[in-house]
């Protein structure tokens, strides 16, 4: 069967076992640190919660991988301005330092990912990939 579905499922699992190997070996970043970075790097401080939804990680998973990036010295955490019971997770200089050098290794593996591909051709996969991050639901219309 060439079934859409299953080709994407067994391509992002692999691809992410590649990138998590790629990223480990280039920075010494296990599983979710690199995007985790990125994300910071990207978006500025964010409550636990809000970084969870960010790598679509439940909250318990989100809270493990922030103990063992502060414990790595990758973030700190402060307290909200509006309620101090929430922890937001702040890059370190060391953390700013790393998602610079996850940045560069995304985009090599974007350069990867599209080679030989013409700009017309990326354009539809990249339309095609930012409908899948709008589904809501894989259930059929009845």
């Amino acid at each position: 069967m060439d079934s859409l579905f299953l080709l994407l499922k067994l391509n992002c699992t692999r691809l992410s076992k590649l990138a998590s190997a790629a990223a480990q070996a280039r920075t010494g970043l296990p599983g979710a640190q690199a995007p985790a970075l990125l994300m910071l790097s990207m978006h500025g401080p964010r409550r636990i919660s809000d970084l969870a939804r960010d790598l679509d990680l439940g909250k318990p998973a989100a809270t493990t991988l922030v103990d063992r990036m502060e414990k790595a010295q990758l973030v700190f955490r402060q307290s909200d301005e509006s309620d101090a019971r929430i922890s937001v997770i702040t890059l370190t200089e060391r953390g700013r330092a790393m998602a610079a050098d996850v940045a560069v290794m995304i985009g090599e593996f974007d350069a990867t990912l599209v080679g030989g591909l013409d700009e017309h051709e990326e354009a539809i996969v990249r339309r095609f990939l930012r409908r899948l991050s709008q589904l809501d639901t894989l259930q059929g219309k009845a």
